[in-house]
């Protein structure tokens, strides 16, 4: 939710923008049960913090996550998600060397 409070803030200064209303189509579409975040309205910024992702079928993974704006390119953000232990790591290795999958298909589990 923190990094698309801080999406919508970059946004804000081009609302009528496509890209943003292309970009909200394709959330409401893709991931329909997150629809409560589509249409909050709040902002934020993003600073460094740990997350936790739980991949479908799989055990939770912690990474800190950073965001870094390039100097030459003062408009671009790099979001950096770095496992936090060596057994995040190896789940994300795991993650990152499965066969690919349409998005929105259901999978199963191993």
């Amino acid at each position: 939710m923190s990094v698309f409070q801080h999406f919508r803030a970059q946004a804000g200064a081009g609302p009528a923008d496509e890209r943003v209303h292309e970009l909200y189509r394709r959330l409401a579409a893709d991931v329909p049960e997150l629809s409560h975040w589509w249409g909050c309205h709040s902002v934020g910024g993003l600073t460094t913090r740990v997350v936790t992702a739980t991949p479908a079928g799989g055990d939770p993974i912690r990474m800190s996550l950073s965001s870094l704006r390039p100097v030459d390119a003062p408009a671009s953000l790099i979001l950096l998600c770095t496992p936090k232990s060596r057994q995040d790591g190896a789940a994300v290795a795991d993650l990152v060397n499965r066969p690919p999958h349409p998005v929105g298909s259901a999978r199963k589990a191993v």
